[in-house]
């Protein structure tokens, strides 16, 4: 095993020295809590990502390859049937997309957690060790095998870019001039023209972001592009886009249902554990809160609130809806709403317009 920290020795020689002896294992780097995983077989790169980022279900919604609620239906039999078979390759083996759509989808994850390894290794405090894999171990199934040094180049040029300015997250932004008559508008880029159709002064740069199929970085960067050239500019009223606490113990609902409502313009903080939610419910006041729970959803919505008056309108995600002295019901809680899994986008959408009283 190797292992130091990555400021002492370069990315670049770490990848060569694992791609140079083909070598098969498992990469970890952390920085403080965070930690991303790169997985090689025989030099070449099978797999990677941050354990607190986008999942390979997220990359694919992203994309347009699959529906939030196909993932979850994946999850699920995943779950079942066998839990290592590779989420994406059911999905190539159900016929949901094909070997292209994977491969676009693992490249765009994987690059993105090169990215942000880069990113980690000006940072002291970021530490890394490669386990070798023995040759009894079971190997992942997939054909995709990505070249390392390709993909650190990739994201060195990506940072380089990006290192020139970015636009913040929450930032609001609208058009700036008469675009048919700004010499600057017709030089721009068709990915840079699908960027402006979103500025509209009400969307936040996160939203923007969720909704177009280039990685967040990217989209912050060219959203500055477009400020410097005059075309947009911050929004002159910003609009109060309601808080919404999610709270679930699983990372991939977490982050579906993330990416749905930054999509529409809601705010996400996240918790997974109820302690660190009645903080959050508590001291940041949102405006609702969606909940999934393995245990007894009711009992995590007591327990959420405790021993306060606070009514802040739930939406409990569950597989059936709790039976309450024999009915369905609300179990007589103030506020609380089921959503049945799996669940639609639209479905969650209408639902947290409701609680949120926000138009459609």
């Amino acid at each position: 095993m190797i292992q130091g920290r990555l400021r002492d020795v370069p990315l670049e020689d770490i990848l060569s020295l694992i791609a140079g002896g083909r070598k098969s294992g498992v990469l970890t780097v952390t920085l403080d809590e965070r930690e991303a995983r790169v997985h090689f077989e025989d030099g070449r790169v099978l797999y990677a990502r941050i354990e607190d980022g986008a999942n390979l279900g997220e990359y694919l919604v992203r994309l347009e390859l699959m529906t939030p609620e196909q993932v979850q239906a994946l999850i699920s039999r995943q779950s079942k049937e066998n839990p290592h078979t590779p989420l994406g390759m059911m999905a190539v083996r159900q016929g949901i997309i094909n070997d292209d759509d994977l491969r676009k989808a693992l490249e765009a994850q994987v690059l993105d957690a090169t990215t942000e390894i880069l990113i980690w290794s000006d940072i002291p405090r970021s530490r890394f060790h490669f386990k070798e894999r023995g040759t009894d171990a079971s190997q992942v199934p997939t054909p995709h095998h990505l070249d390392a040094l390709a993909l650190l180049l990739e994201a060195t040029k990506r940072l380089d870019e990006w290192r020139r300015g970015q636009i913040k997250p929450h930032e609001v932004l609208e058009v700036a001039t008469n675009l048919q008559n700004d010499p600057n508008a017709a030089k721009l880029t068709l990915g840079q023209w699908e960027l402006l159709y979103l500025v509209d002064g009400q969307r936040s740069a996160a939203s923007i972001a969720a909704e177009i199929h280039i990685p967040e970085g990217e989209t912050y960067h060219q959203l500055f592009v477009l400020q410097e050239k005059g075309l947009v500019k911050a929004a002159s009223s910003r609009p109060e886009d309601p808080w919404v606490l999610v709270v679930t113990q699983s990372q991939t609902t977490r982050r579906l249902v993330t990416l749905t409502l930054t999509r529409e313009r809601y705010r996400v903080m996240v918790a997974d554990t109820l302690e660190k939610a009645h903080e959050l419910l508590v001291e940041r006041r949102p405006h609702s809160v969606l909940l999934e729970w393995v245990d007894d959803p009711i009992d995590a919505v007591k327990t959420l609130r405790g021993k306060t008056k606070n009514l802040t309108p739930v939406i409990a995600l569950v597989k059936s809806e709790p039976r309450v002295g024999g009915l369905f019901g609300r179990a007589n809680l103030p506020g609380l709403r089921f959503l049945l899994k799996p669940y639609t986008e639209m479905q969650l959408i209408q639902s947290m317009a409701t609680i949120t009283t926000r138009a459609m």
